[in-house]
């Protein structure tokens, strides 16, 4: 319910904020991309997000409201699967290697507030987002041990933790080229999310752990149209 409601206090907000010249521009996207690249892990694992484990993609709106003649102001709503992986490798010890391969996720809905500009068919967008994550973050993988006597073996590993940040505090660059189609414009373009605070969990003991900074690289695609009303 609190997260509902941060939802709609961003919105009335950014709303109260654009004064419109023109008719807003409807903006539906999604987007695919890794989190590897910057991405970070707390503790042990720090540093070792894998580009080969690590996916974020989703999708959503933005209405974006033009206050000069080549600026404006967006805000919108993405729906996001995060995950966030490594690859760790021990030994070898007493002739034992072990290469543990492991992945999370979880999900979230990120708002963000958007100061927009665009030149001719390039757009670019910069501003801070608020992403409210939900649920758990879910954890999934394989050790994989390696003996010179016993061979080797593969176990399976999963968890479960619930996540417990409110909200992240972050920053996202977009960057984006046009074409007219008809009443729509066909929009493809790249956008970075810059989580600037972890996301933090509790353990079954109630303790809490930072987990990882989400930071990912994003190909976008969508479709703009002017609504009038």
């Amino acid at each position: 319910m609190k997260k509902t409601l941060a939802v709609v206090a961003l919105l009335a907000t950014a709303l109260t904020m654009a004064t419109a010249k023109g008719a807003p521009v409807l903006f539906a996207h999604g987007f695919i991309g890794d989190t590897a690249l910057g991405g970070t892990f707390a503790g042990d694992n720090a540093e070792k997000a894998d580009f080969g484990k690590s996916l974020d993609f989703g999708g959503g709106i933005a209405l974006n409201f033009a206050v000069a003649s080549i600026f404006g102001i967006s805000v919108g709503a993405d729906f996001n699967y995060n995950q966030i992986g490594y690859v760790s490798e021990s030994g070898p010890t007493l002739g034992v290697t072990t290469k543990t391969e492991y992945s999370y996720n979880y999900m979230s809905i990120d708002i963000p507030l958007m100061i927009t500009a665009r030149a001719k068919k390039f757009n670019f967008a910069f501003g801070p987002t608020f992403s409210l994550p939900l649920g758990e973050i879910k954890g999934a993988g394989t050790a994989t041990t390696t003996s010179d006597v016993l061979g080797t073996s593969t176990n399976n590993l999963s968890s479960a933790s619930t996540i417990s940040s409110p909200f992240i505090f972050g920053l996202k660059f977009a960057a984006g080229y046009e074409q007219r189609m008809g009443m729509l414009r066909g929009v493809v373009g790249l956008n970075y999310q810059l989580d600037l605070m972890p996301v933090k969990f509790k353990n079954s003991s109630g303790d809490e752990y930072e987990f990882a900074t989400r930071r990912a690289l994003n190909v976008d695609i969508g479709v703009k149209l002017p609504l009038k009303f």
